[in-house]
């Protein structure tokens, strides 16, 4: 929710001096409620066409170009200075995994600045196996202090969703598909959005809502 990124922001220190880099931005509303809350200025990167047109229209993209949005392949990081903050939020997988996405966003800011990395997390560690075989890639919040560790960083601070707000972000997929499904009956790849909305239903009320958490971790770079 935007409270939780203002919460993030502030653990983070920014300020209006502070100039943020956040690689995959989406449609640019992260960066907007920082510069609305912050006053920062900063950069955002996504790939989707779409998404950057969005977080261009935005009223921090358009004043004194206080955040400029790239259309680009996120991976290859097509910045050349470095940044007080770097975030990046539910896109570590542009990397490969959280180790990866780690040791990427080292270039991006230098030692002292802070890095926000957003993902999701094991909550138990008695996920059923077939559960937890589909979602090799998330590590327990143990596993993440580890790593942030391993690669250099100190945790400064985390945010952690909520169960509601898990809920309304599956919600909101829920709804995209059925609102999909009702306004294209004769399309022909409705049987396979059907079989998808059934299986993420399935999946997090057998097991994600129970086993699966989301947080924003707030690190300085060390080393």
């Amino acid at each position: 929710t935007p409270d939780q990124i203002r919460k993030a922001g502030l653990l983070a220190g920014l300020k209006s001096e502070t100039k943020v880099l956040d690689v995959g931005c989406g449609n640019g509303t992260t960066l907007q409620i920082w510069y609305e809350t912050f006053g920062i200025s900063g950069v955002g990167i996504d790939r989707e066409a779409t998404f950057c047109q969005c977080a261009s229209a935005l009223p921090g993209s358009s004043k004194k170009s206080a955040i400029d949005i790239i259309c680009a392949d996120c991976s290859y990081l097509p910045v050349s200075q470095t940044f007080d903050v770097a975030s990046c939020l539910g896109s570590a997988y542009i990397w490969g995994g959280y180790d990866e996405a780690l040791n990427a966003m080292r270039s991006l800011v230098p030692v002292g600045g802070t890095i926000i990395l957003g993902d999701r997390y094991w909550k138990k560690s008695s996920a059923p196996p077939e559960f937890s075989r589909e979602w090799p890639d998330v590590l327990s919040e143990y596993e993440i202090l580890q790593a942030i560790r391993g690669a250099g960083y100190c945790l400064s601070g985390v945010v952690h969703s909520s169960v509601a707000e898990w809920d309304t972000y599956e919600s909101s997929i829920w709804q995209s598909c059925t609102t999909w499904i009702r306004e294209n009956p004769d399309h022909p790849d409705i049987e396979e959005v059907k079989e998808y909305l059934r299986m993420i239903q399935d999946e997090y009320a057998a097991y994600g809502r129970e086993f699966i958490g989301w947080a924003l971790y707030i690190m300085q770079r060390v080393i």
